[in-house]
């Protein structure tokens, strides 16, 4: 649980992470869509996907024409894979 889908939250809701609003870290099973609107007056979609997720199930969800940009957020606290 490294708190992928609490970051995506406090992105599209404002959501501070303190006293009654604190958002618990959860295990996601499916992905949470939303779209931010920018001070540009752009619109972003953003996509967040299960930790198990692979690349194959994210273009299943978001078509790689569609895709400008990948922010990618790992679990630091978890020691790397022998098959890494």
């Amino acid at each position: 649980l490294a708190g992928k889908t609490t970051l995506f939250y406090q992105i599209m809701y404002g959501k501070n992470g303190t006293g009654s609003s604190r958002l618990k870290t959860v295990k996601s099973i499916k992905s949470n869509t939303g779209f931010l609107e920018t001070s540009q007056s752009t619109t972003w979609r953003i996509v967040d996907t299960p930790g198990h997720w692979g690349p194959q199930k994210l273009l299943q969800v978001v078509l790689p024409d569609q895709i400008e940009r990948i922010v990618l957020v790992v679990d630091s606290t978890q020691p790397v894979a022998a098959a890494a």
